[in-house]
């Protein structure tokens, strides 16, 4: 994942350097990784690629936006609208 996003924002920078304004999109970030293996092999991983992890948290990305699928707030949603009709 980390190689995949490095060539991205290596290609972005080659744009830039020509007067190509461009932008790098992720679906997951570097951390996501870490939700998915034990602790101890999250730090080795890092410690094999020479990352820091708050650097990994902290620096990689100039922006970060959290979405939250809508499913997540259909029951306030029903109610708010239930009582929105209701007034």
């Amino acid at each position: 994942m980390l190689s995949i996003e490095d060539a991205y924002r290596d290609l972005a920078k080659m744009h830039a350097a020509k007067g190509v304004k461009s932008i790098v999109i992720c679906d997951r970030g570097a951390m996501d990784c870490s939700a998915y293996v034990d602790r101890e092999i999250w730090l080795n991983i890092l410690k094999d690629l020479n990352l820091d992890e708050l650097d990994v948290r902290d620096k990689r990305y100039d922006c970060i936006v959290h979405l939250v699928t809508a499913g997540s707030f259909t029951k306030l949603y029903i109610l708010f609208w239930r009582l929105f009709f209701l007034l």
